[in-house]
């Protein structure tokens, strides 16, 4: 799938990605639209105490501000399903979507994998 990944400061690329693999509490969503914020912008110019004191490691793909349409859910999944059209926080736990890229890269690719419970339908 093509996803943007800021690959260092100033450095930002669309690229040939794997899609991630469903786990059992998560739903894929095939994202329709990416909102940019400041956080994304800074995260692009390294200008964010999260790159600076290391916390934000480079390549990443960011995005946390999106709404998509469900493609596939986990095992797990609950009052979730596929075709739903939905959004989600900007955070899982404590890890923001899009900024620490691992576990929970961000919303600028074609699909993300995200957990069922912070996701919220939306209506058509």
């Amino acid at each position: 799938m093509k996803a943007i990944i800021v690959q260092e400061p100033n450095i930002v690329e669309m690229i040939e990605v794997e899609q991630s693999k469903v786990r059992p509490q998560d739903v894929l969503v095939k994202v329709f639209y990416a909102g940019i914020c400041g956080t994304d912008i800074d995260i692009v110019k390294g200008e964010i105490d999260l790159v600076k004191d290391g916390r934000i490691q480079y390549p990443v793909r960011i995005g946390h501000e999106w709404s998509g349409i469900v493609a596939e859910v986990g095992s797990e999944v609950n009052g979730i399903a596929v075709g739903d059209r939905v959004v989600s926080e900007t955070f899982v736990s404590c890890t923001a979507i899009g900024t620490i890229d691992n576990p929970w890269p961000g919303a600028f690719s074609d699909y993300m994998c995200i957990p069922w419970y912070n996701v919220y339908k939306v209506s058509d």
